[in-house]
């Protein structure tokens, strides 16, 4: 009982983990395809 209980809770370290790399990647999107952009905008120049 104890042991399922952990694992249980490992299970959600992970998931909470997992759920907040993708809201930061989420957040980090655009900045990140605006400095994308710019740098091709700035190689093409």
């Amino acid at each position: 009982m104890l042991r399922r209980q952990e694992t249980t809770i490992h299970h959600d370290l992970g998931n909470s983990f997992v759920f907040t790399l993708v809201r930061l990647a989420k957040l980090l999107e655009p900045t990140l395809s605006i400095i994308y952009l710019r740098n091709l905008v700035s190689f093409h120049k």
